[in-house]
């Protein structure tokens, strides 16, 4: 092998190893991306049971659970929600659904408004501290409580 073939089996082979790492670190970052979400989705749909118990009565009210399942939705609605669905939404070991891109625009806002309820339900566990107030429960698709 010339020195020319040499310089260009070298070249290739470090073109070929880019691009294998390029793909494997886009697939690990992928993967953290789902695997984040999906932890975040989990945290929130469990303070959402919290709440929808408190909700319902088949749990006591406690302001501060209420209060602390309404910060762990906030934290994680919003432009962070959002964040973590940038980019290509199927994914291996995701269940997100492909709509998610087809109305971004859509999802954008929802995840907007989770952040406004749950704000409001903090506000309503400030203001009612000792009470579940039928005032905490949505009115009429209102997203302001009690």
């Amino acid at each position: 092998m010339g020195s020319k073939a040499v310089k260009m089996f070298g070249l290739i082979l470090v073109a070929s190893a880019a691009a294998a790492f390029s793909a494997t670190a886009a697939e690990n970052l992928q993967s953290r991306s789902v695997a984040q979400r999906q932890q975040d989705m989990e945290a929130m749909a469990v303070a959402a049971k919290t709440i929808n118990a408190m909700f319902k009565g088949s749990s006591a009210y406690d302001a501060k659970a209420f209060k602390a399942a309404a910060a762990t939705i906030g934290s994680r609605s919003g432009h962070r929600l959002s964040s973590l669905f940038d980019g290509s939404v199927t994914a291996p070991g995701s269940k997100a659904s492909a709509g998610i891109e087809a109305e971004r625009d859509q999802f954008d806002k929802l995840a907007a408004d989770l952040g406004v309820y749950a704000s409001a339900l903090s506000a309503a566990a400030d203001r009612n501290p000792d009470v579940f107030s039928p005032q905490m429960r949505m009115q009429g698709g209102d997203a302001m409580m009690g």
